[in-house]
């Protein structure tokens, strides 16, 4: 095999940061081979991406100590619309490489800039979306699907480029177990007809069966010279987070509505989107104050969507949500929203402050807390998450953890009574994500509850009361399945 890929690099800085984000990483990657690059939160692993794919410093402006060399050429500042031939490249935020307004246009885009013939463009749309599970997709806008649907139809766009290599970071945050496999499966073959894969995540349990090499990253801060390495092993790992539909025992239906009664009670909530696709159908589902519900399913299967009832970001088309008894979209809604806390899939929908520190008292300054009790709760929050050292940082100068992490802790700081997280761990190693569930049961624990969306199931399985599955827009509550089920 011949040498694509050689990376020597001293440092990564980014502008205005004092701290490299990355430093002293050495490796190369074969012509055909599938390596991981593994790390915890904030090890530079998407900053390692960027490099490799040319968005540093086209796009973020960092200084780069070191060289990188691919089909050997020095990169220097190649951009990525140079090296489109050579790299395809999946961002951590893959939403934010969604460029045009259906599946089948959003995948043939790159391939039309390439100038190929149209027929091979179709072809490669065909392929690529059956290679991610997405046949019969190629109408629908890509900003409409779930987070994992979207993520899947993004790599397709990047498979279709047909590039000598991969860079993928975190390609497997937001899918379910069974898109992971077939994910996994289709890197995988490949990597054997010659593709070189760079595959980055904090989760090498759910990949190193189909990895040749797993390099490990350190963060730059905590461990110098930790990252100069060919090879690399990583610690002893969290089983990864399968999910199984097929439970017996359905709950029955939940009595009905009652007045001024604490917690979450769904009672056949129906909605559909405007165009008519029915995001949940008859859902009825109590989540009782002082408890924590766990929601799973596979990508696309309504998890969302019954969630944003909870808040009033969506109301029911049929059927009713209460929340303490109170409708959370009518008149009540203000009161609703007061003691209701949400944690979006993507943490960049909720982040707008100008520093961490401004990100966390922002909700508490508009809930009308005192001066010192506001401080007192940012400092608690920035301790509870490992967020100290960024109190001044802009929060879009974090990692995709880390502003996870930022997002979860600026909800929890309000100390709702009632609480929806969709997905609060995706893109987090096991460690972290034991710790995000564990400060969200906080919530139940003071009384409140919890509707936790998550393909996590196994780690969710420590906090949460018993776990409920959406498929296809229908509910089948069960009781807390055992590990094996879990994981199966």
């Amino acid at each position: 095999m011949s040498t694509l890929l050689e990376v020597s690099l001293e440092s990564v800085t980014y502008e205005g940061c004092s701290l490299p984000a990355l430093s002293d990483v050495e490796f190369s990657v074969e012509q055909g081979e599938f390596v991981v690059v593994a790390g915890p939160v904030g090890a530079g692993k998407s900053t390692l991406c960027h490099c490799l794919a040319g968005a540093i410093p086209s796009y973020y402006a960092a200084a780069i100590e070191g060289k990188i060399r691919v089909a050997g050429r020095d990169l220097g500042g190649a951009t990525p619309a140079e090296l489109a031939g050579t790299i395809g490249y999946l961002a951590q935020e893959s939403q934010t490489q969604i460029v045009e307004g259906s599946v089948a246009e959003d995948v043939a885009f790159g391939p039309c800039n390439l100038g190929l013939p149209g027929e091979e463009v179709r072809r490669r749309v065909d392929s690529c979306l059956e290679w991610v599970g997405l046949t019969g997709f190629d109408r629908r806008d890509p900003r409409t699907l779930s987070g994992g649907e979207a993520q899947r139809s993004v790599l397709a766009g990047v498979i279709a480029l047909h590039p000598r290599l991969l860079i993928l970071d975190e390609p497997l945050a937001e899918l379910d177990s069974s898109g992971r496999r077939l994910v996994m499966q289709g890197l995988r073959e490949l990597s054997r007809r010659g593709t070189s894969v760079l595959l980055a995540t904090t989760r090498p349990d759910q990949v190193r069966l189909f990895a040749d090499r797993i390099v490990s990253l350190a963060p730059a801060w905590e461990q110098p010279n930790a990252n100069r390495s060919g090879g690399g092993s990583v610690g002893q790992a969290t089983a990864g987070a399968g999910t199984q539909t097929e439970f017996a025992g359905l709950a029955p239906r939940p009595a009905a509505a009652v007045p001024g009664e604490s917690g979450v009670r769904f009672d056949r909530c129906t909605h559909i989107y405007p165009g008519g696709r029915t995001g949940c159908t008859d859902v009825d589902l109590l989540v009782e104050a002082g408890g924590t519900v766990g929601l799973l399913g596979a990508n696309g299967s309504g998890k969302t969507t019954l969630g944003k009832h909870v808040n009033g970001l969506l109301r029911a088309t049929a059927g009713k949500v209460l929340v303490d008894g109170m409708d959370p979209g009518g008149r009540a809604r203000g009161l609703v929203r007061a003691r209701t806390g949400f944690v979006f899939q993507n943490p960049d929908y909720q982040l707008f402050g100008d520093s961490v520190e401004e990100e966390l008292a922002f909700g508490l300054r508009v809930r009308g807390m005192a001066r010192e009790q506001v401080e007192h709760r940012v400092d608690e929050a920035l301790s509870r998450f490992g967020l100290e050292a960024w109190r001044g940082t802009h929060p879009h100068r974090l990692s995709r953890g880390q502003r996870q992490l930022l997002a979860v802790a600026g909800v929890l700081a309000a100390r709702p009574s009632v609480l929806a997280a969709d997905e609060p761990t995706s893109g987090l190693d096991a460690e972290t994500a034991l710790r995000v569930f564990r400060e969200l049961s906080r919530v139940a624990a003071r009384g409140g509850a919890v509707l936790l969306m998550t393909h996590d199931a196994e780690l969710a399985s420590t906090v949460v009361d018993r776990f409920a599955v959406m498929e296809e827009g229908l509910l089948h509550p069960i009781g807390l399945p055992s590990r094996q089920q879990v994981a199966g």
